[in-house]
């Protein structure tokens, strides 16, 4: 199977942008993510039910979970467990995100 970048659908999250790739079924997500300043823009985001890796492809960002913070860079991989807090400060930030089951608006909540 191949997915063609014709085939993703593109949302606009605060000031970046998510390149979702459409899988066969919810099991897994896979999207390409850019993103440059705070995500989210204000509080903290939390996934109520997904596992969330994100791999820097390009960029930095400092990124933020629960009462931690750290610096990451090209190569670094982002771990992100249901129901932890996080948000990142990026500068021309490119990831590769796999989410497991499959991320859906219904999922995520912002937190203050």
């Amino acid at each position: 199977m191949v997915i063609k970048k014709s085939q993703t659908k593109i949302e606009k999250f605060g000031p970046g942008l998510i390149r979702d790739y459409p899988l066969p079924d919810n099991k897994i997500g896979v999207s390409y993510q850019e993103h440059s300043g705070r995500v989210p823009e204000k509080g903290w985001g939390m996934n109520t039910k997904c596992l969330e890796l994100y791999y820097v492809i390009e960029g930095e960002a400092e990124i933020f979970i629960d009462d931690g913070h750290e610096k990451v860079e090209v190569g670094d991989l982002i771990v992100i467990n249901p129901n932890q807090k996080s948000y990142l400060v990026a500068k021309n930030l490119k990831l590769l995100t796999i989410t497991s089951p499959n991320w859906h608006e219904g999922q995520y909540k912002e937190v203050k």
